[in-house]
């Protein structure tokens, strides 16, 4: 019997498919990791600038709009129709529910207390976001189940 050399076609497609989905896999958990982490640092962006928001309306005493459009992913602050900041909100989060009547910063610095329930696509968990104290406070809690209607972060 001659002695071969190199691989099989058997042997080559096997080497290449479990290449190919070692990569697959790789990547996906890559993608969700990097998905992930635009979450996470999305809230302290968001804190800053609902922050310099306040320092803004109260430096100018004037008011400041917030707003947040759920479908463009995006969340801007203006000052009549001149845009002072704009943040994107990363993809995998959806904004499911804002209760109270609007988010802007009055000229003294105080804003209506309310609470977003955002859903995480990602992590499959609801975090809370809380502005309380006039919005002086502002609160994110991440929690793994939805809350009942009517609940509010403490």
């Amino acid at each position: 019997m001659k002695s071969r050399r190199g691989f099989t076609l058997y042997e080559t497609l096997f080497v290449l498919s479990m290449v190919t989905g070692l990569t697959v896999l790789v990547g996906f958990k890559s993608s969700q990791q990097n998905q992930l982490l635009r979450e996470r640092s999305f809230w302290p962006v968001w804190q800053q600038m609902w922050t310099a928001g306040r320092q803004w309306a109260m430096a100018h005493e004037s008011t400041v709009n917030v707003a947040i459009d759920a479908r463009k992913h995006t969340i801007t602050l203006y000052h009549q129709h001149h845009q002072l900041k704009r943040l994107e909100i990363p993809q995998s989060l959806e904004l499911i529910q804002m209760n109270g009547h609007n988010g802007d910063i009055d000229p003294t610095g105080v804003a209506q207390g309310r609470t977003l329930e955002w859903y995480s696509h990602v992590s499959k968990r609801w975090t809370y976001q809380t502005f309380q104290m006039g919005g002086v406070i502002f609160n994110v809690t991440d929690e793994p189940v939805r809350r009942s209607r009517g609940v509010d972060a403490s």
